[in-house]
């Protein structure tokens, strides 16, 4: 390595002389993960490199005040319009007014006495390792791995791991979550919770909002969705306004004809009567008929049941048989009530239109499906003659990569042998004990 480089590097790990250095360099050849033999006895001490450039960056910290994020930090995620730059801006503006990146007194590595540092590691590797050994960004870890401070993983992994709103702890290096695990899931859920919480931190969650606009699905238009009366996603309000809307009439005394209640844990609607217009024309001729009102008729529709129209049984018969006729035509009031309340939904205000869209984006577009997954380049005592389908390595990559799994392959497509191999692999490269539980 020639000097230039050599001092480059020193600069980078915050090292006053080429000498700190040469110590981290002795260290290299050793693998990331190395303990010594028995376990215990710590294979770096408190004049180790690693260890004396945290207590130096702390320290450093503590005299100038300078606790937070340099500007020349890179941002993960691509912006290119002028806003996303000037919130880059207005992040980084924050931060290095904040102590958010302050270390507590006495800090100290939890790693730096048990791992061998590994300045040639750049820290996207270390978060590779860090994956592999823990499923999860341990910054410390990271830290310790590749003899860089906190807060230099942290800005260099920006884009690529993101700070949890839901953490609650005060540690500023914890609580980060890989990319693929958080923009996958109930993005939209996600995206309002960091919009929440920025609100108390200003510019702190800017990137996680950036990046979880740009993976939430598009709200649909009006019209682009299923409509009709007995859609849990509908409120309960539009029903009643809707019957409001047949009768023609304004309210009474600040009430409605009806009111319509969804009890979404035992999944079924109810039609509540303020006033009794069973008999008037629209309830029982219009949209009802003598043997069944509206109202009747609307609460069934509601919760998808069947309608039967039966009588009482004759001298010669038991029980009670359906009136077919009587059945038939209230299905076409049903029908009627059904047409009625689209051609209603076309004609409200668009304000009451969008409201529809939001509820349906909110109940079924809030899913988004993680980014990729780092296909294994082989696969430890794997037969020769077997060839793996992709679904199938895509899916032990994914068990290898993540907490939870769901493997919803077709039956014969080859779960039970993706299973096999993941389990292998768990055993053999990380030494995991598999407990595989199935239905007696």
């Amino acid at each position: 390595m020639d000097k230039q480089k050599f001092r480059e590097l020193a600069r980078r790990l915050g090292l006053k002389t080429g000498a700190e250095l040469e110590k981290i360099i002795a260290f290299q050849q050793a693998e990331p993960e190395c303990l010594d033999a028995d376990g215990k006895r710590p294979l770096i001490n408190e004049e180790s490199p690693v260890f004396a450039c945290e207590k130096s960056a702390s320290q450093g910290e503590k005299k100038t005040g300078e606790t937070a994020f340099e500007g020349d930090g890179k941002i993960g995620v691509d912006v290119s319009d002028n806003q996303g730059d000037n919130q880059q801006r207005s992040r980084q503006k924050y931060l290095a007014q904040s102590s958010y990146f302050t270390l507590p007194k006495g800090y100290e590595n939890k790693y730096a006495r048990r791992i061998n540092p590994r300045p040639d590691l750049s820290v996207e590797k270390g978060l590779a390792v860090s994956l592999k050994l823990f499923k999860r960004v341990d910054v410390e870890y990271i830290s310790a791995l590749c003899a860089r401070s906190l807060k230099e993983v942290i800005t260099s992994l920006e884009g690529k791991i993101f700070k949890n709103p839901d953490y609650d702890g005060d540690k500023f290096y914890e609580g980060y979550v890989y990319a693929s695990e958080y923009l996958s899931g109930n993005v939209v859920q996600k995206l309002k919770r960091a919009i929440e919480k920025n609100k108390t931190n200003p510019h702190l969650f800017d990137i996680n909002i950036s990046a979880l606009s740009g993976v939430v699905p598009p709200k649909p238009k009006f019209g682009e969705f299923y409509l009709g009366l007995g859609s849990p996603w509908i409120p309960a309000e539009y029903v009643a306004d809707f019957v409001q809307y047949l009768f023609r009439m304004t309210l009474m005394r600040d009430r409605r004809i009806c009111e319509v209640v969804y009890e979404r844990a035992i999944n079924r609607w109810f039609v509540v009567l303020n006033y009794d217009v069973r008999k008037s024309i629209i309830a029982s001729k219009t949209y009802g008929t003598e043997r069944m009102d509206m109202f009747k008729i609307l609460e069934k529709t509601l919760n998808h049941e069947q309608i039967k129209i039966t009588d009482s049984a004759t001298e010669n018969k038991k029980g009670r048989s359906i009136n077919r006729e009587q059945t038939m035509l209230v299905e076409e009031k049903r029908t009627l009530l059904k047409d009625s309340f689209i051609r209603w939904l076309s004609e409200i205000d668009e304000s009451k239109k969008n409201e529809l869209c939001d509820s349906w984006h909110e109940k079924f577009c809030y899913f988004s499906t993680k980014q990729k997954y780092t296909l294994p380049k082989s696969f430890s005592d794997l037969n020769e003659k077997i060839e793996l389908y992709s679904y199938q390595k895509y899916a032990i990559a994914r068990i290898l990569q993540s907490k939870t799994t769901l493997l919803a392959h077709d039956v014969g497509a080859g779960k039970t042998y993706a299973m096999i191999v993941s389990a292998h692999e768990l055993s053999v490269k990380r030494g995991c004990k598999n407990l595989i539980v199935v239905p007696n």
